[in-house]
């Protein structure tokens, strides 16, 4: 089709734009509807964590919150196939108006986790939901309550939750 557009001699050229557009759609209806390695990488999830809210009345506990944040990221990334958005790229929706589905579509991703986390004394409340974006539908959410030193384990819990919901 492009050898034929830009041929030499104007005689063997497209005469008409309806001759060439005939020939695309002729060609478009011998592929395949997506190439394997595409549908390979649409196939996999892929995830944005957005900054967990820090719904302690005390607001120095936002270090404490950015850390639950951090170590949800990292505990994602290490199961295999799926793709986690980098915490750099996800900062910027910190306070945004921006919907779910809106800030999935510019980040590339199929699901969205969001929460908070809520300290009192030594009790850490972590409430985490998983949105599929494309539907702007909870696929999943749980509290989890637990002493401050166990922090560690809600954080893995969470993610290996997450990992099995997406399978």
């Amino acid at each position: 089709i492009v050898s034929k557009a830009l041929a030499k001699h104007p005689r063997d050229r497209y005469q008409h734009m309806d001759n060439m557009l005939i020939d695309l759609r002729l060609l478009k209806s011998k592929l395949p509807a997506t190439l394997p390695e595409e549908a390979a990488i649409r196939a996999r999830p892929s995830i944005v964590v957005l900054p967990f809210r820090n719904m302690s009345p005390d607001p120095d506990n936002a270090f404490f919150t950015q850390g639950v944040h951090e170590e949800i990221l990292t505990a994602l990334s290490r199961f295999d196939g799926m793709k986690v958005i980098s915490r750099t790229s996800v900062m910027r929706f910190t306070e945004t108006d921006l919907g779910l589905p809106e800030i999935a579509s510019m980040l590339g991703a199929t699901h969205i986790l969001e929460g908070s986390v809520r300290r009192v004394d030594n009790t850490v409340r972590v409430t985490a939901q998983l949105i599929d974006a494309s539907e702007d539908q909870h696929l999943w959410a749980e509290n989890y309550d637990r002493e401050v030193q166990d922090v560690l384990a809600i954080q893995s819990q969470i993610a290996t939750n997450i990992a099995g919901t997406l399978g």
